[in-house]
């Protein structure tokens, strides 16, 4: 806890033993009327056991964490937020790097909060998988996301069933996760490679709305 500030998103797994540094991006309770948001990112140095103001040179300001997860390979932190109220309200999917605290936006999109649990992961060969869903009574999507500079393209879909409870891990043979069922029951889902379909025209719109 930092006052009165959560932090919703702690990624202190899988990063650079070099940086012995982990990243937080805090905001006030996601419950508050006015929704407002402190937009501060701090980074936790191991060896020093210190939190530091990280500054992001006047660039995006982080709203409600949705997902996150850590890239490796850009040494990067990678976020789905939600901005706005009413007809104003967005999801955004963006990066933060952190060697130089850059901000940047991969893509945007309208959102009316009908999902609204959410869990991403970083793949072993690049891309990045997606899990939304409604609630336990509805489909789970399972989502293989390409994101590169100004896009982020929605290339492969499955469906099934749930609410994520940790965010995906992929290895050679699929995508491995684990969610809550109806009745509260726990359980270890994986999804092979070739089970995943392709999207039908569907877009990452149609998922994080």
């Amino acid at each position: 806890m930092l006052g009165h500030r959560r932090v919703p998103d702690l990624h202190n797994h899988a990063l650079r033993p070099k940086r012995a540094a982990v990243a937080a991006i805090c905001h006030r309770d996601r419950g508050a009327r006015d929704r407002g948001l402190a937009g501060d990112v701090w980074r936790y140095g191991i060896a020093d056991d210190t939190w530091t103001l990280v500054s992001t040179d006047g660039g995006i300001a982080p709203g409600i964490i949705l997902a996150s997860t850590y890239d490796g390979d850009a040494d990067r932190v990678v976020i789905l937020d939600d901005i706005g109220l009413g007809d104003d309200r967005e999801a955004r999917l963006w990066s933060l790097d952190l060697a130089t605290g850059a901000t940047h936006l991969h893509g945007s999109w309208p959102r009316t909060g009908f999902f609204d649990d959410f869990a991403l992961g970083h793949s072993h060969d690049g891309s990045f998988i997606l899990l939304a869903s409604h609630g336990q009574g509805v489909p789970l999507k399972v989502m293989r996301l390409l994101v590169s500079d100004d896009t982020v393209v929605l290339e492969r879909l499955r469906t099934t069933t749930g609410v994520p409870v940790t965010a995906p891990r992929t290895n050679q043979r699929g995508v491995h996760f684990v969610v809550r069922r109806p009745g509260k029951q726990i359980v270890s889902d994986r999804i092979d490679w070739a089970s995943l379909n392709s999207p039908g025209g569907k877009t990452l719109a149609d998922f994080v709305k």
